[in-house]
């Protein structure tokens, strides 16, 4: 890895068949926020200078709760959410800790910044996350523009035609790579709604181990989504099965609790989403979402 970083271009730009077997082997620790940086952009052109405006703004702006309404704003979505994000770290519970205010600051800049997006319940894991590996600025710039992407925008504000086309791509790869389950799943009536949604809001990092969530991240931000798709398969054909012999709660809970508690290293896993690949038809599937992305 320490050869990769001098010659950064060459690399970014290199075919993907050279280039993927270095992320699928996982970027090291120390290593992991430079590269994320660079993976992710700053196609929003954040700077400095104005992300300590917005900050400063936001919190003058968003009150914890709003009198008029009675109701609660995102102010107070955003310091609920973090009590219960990683809870087993204890990061999050002490709102006069310096973990706490970091993060408290980002999602209430991000959710002044992108008031279209604004907070969702789930967020904070997706930012604390960055927060493992960079300063806040930087975690700042990293989480809206992650925000600012196709598939996270579709996501977060829960688009449902924009859903529809994520999900039909999900399908297809597990019925491609999955039939035995993709099929008891059918008869099942388990939907990705059950499931797959939890799973791409917080880009796995609720469902598994932060050293698994964070091996499967460094391929999403060089891959894009389709490595999303390929690692919830993956997951899912891990414990095929025991999933093919369950009714539709087992399947639920083996899917919501089991999986997460009994996957607990991510060889096996990357073991078995090496052998998928962009089928033509997965690649008719994004170069469509692709157009509707141009034409919006």
């Amino acid at each position: 890895m320490q050869d990769i970083l001098p010659n950064w271009n060459q690399i970014i730009n290199a075919p993907d068949i050279k280039r993927t077997p270095i992320w699928r082997a996982q970027i090291p620790f120390r290593l992991r926020g430079y590269v994320w940086k660079k993976l992710i952009h700053n196609k929003l052109g954040i700077t400095p200078e104005l992300y300590m405006e917005l900050q400063s703004r936001a919190h003058q702006e968003t009150p914890v709760y709003d009198e008029k309404s009675g109701e609660q704003n995102v102010g107070e979505l955003i310091r609920r959410d973090l009590p219960r994000t990683f809870p087993e770290l204890k990061l999050f519970k002490n709102p006069e800790s310096e973990a706490y205010n970091q993060i408290l600051k980002v999602l209430e800049t991000a959710a002044f910044y992108q008031p279209e997006i604004g907070y969702v319940q789930g967020m904070s894991y997706v930012c604390a996350i960055l927060l493992l590996f960079m300063n806040h600025y930087d975690a700042f710039v990293c989480f809206t523009n992650l925000l600012n992407t196709p598939f996270m925008r579709s996501v977060c504000k829960v688009d449902p035609s924009s859903l529809a086309k994520h999900s039909q791509l999900f399908q297809i790869i597990f019925a491609q790579y999955a039939p035995n389950l993709y099929q008891h799943f059918n008869n099942l009536n388990i939907t990705t709604e059950h499931f797959l949604l939890d799973w791409w809001l917080t880009l796995f990092s609720k469902t598994f181990s932060i050293p698994i969530s964070t091996h499967i991240w460094d391929s999403f931000l060089l891959e894009g989504e389709i490595f999303i798709h390929f690692a919830a398969v993956g997951a899912l054909k891990l414990f095929e099965t025991q999933l093919l012999e369950a009714s539709f709660e087992k399947c639920l809970d083996l899917i919501t609790t089991q999986i997460p508690k009994n996957l607990v290293d991510s060889k096996a896993l990357f073991a078995i989403i090496k052998d998928f690949e962009i089928t033509p038809k997965i690649q008719a599937i994004m170069e469509e979402m692709d157009k509707e992305i141009l034409n919006l």
